[in-house]
């Protein structure tokens, strides 16, 4: 079985905006194994990004698209990524986990 999927502009569009939030962040490529013998438990990624810097972030990620400019401290690190009903979210979603 082969999946093929048409990249849309706007589809990439999302998926830019949400990476260039995190602009900045170092890539901590880690092996994981989920056979591991260890006792130890998984952990998640850290977030080295200052909230400064998310905050320029996240207004030049605003500018682009078009939006009013707004402080982090007004609702903290919760983003959210909205599309129209059938304009390709999952896609969006599954590439960004990806590219991030």
């Amino acid at each position: 079985m082969e999946l093929k999927f048409e990249e849309l502009p706007y589809q990439l569009d999302a998926v830019n905006a949400v990476a260039n939030l995190f602009a900045g962040q170092p890539n901590h490529a880690r092996t994981f194994d989920l056979t591991s013998q260890g006792t130890g438990r998984f952990v998640g990624n850290g977030l080295d990004l200052d909230w400064e810097t998310l905050g320029r972030n996240l207004n030049m990620v605003q500018k682009q698209n078009g939006q009013l400019e707004t402080e982090i401290g007004a609702h903290g690190l919760n983003f959210s990524l909205e599309m129209e009903t059938g304009t390709g979210k999952t896609y969006v979603y599954l590439r960004t986990i990806y590219e991030l």
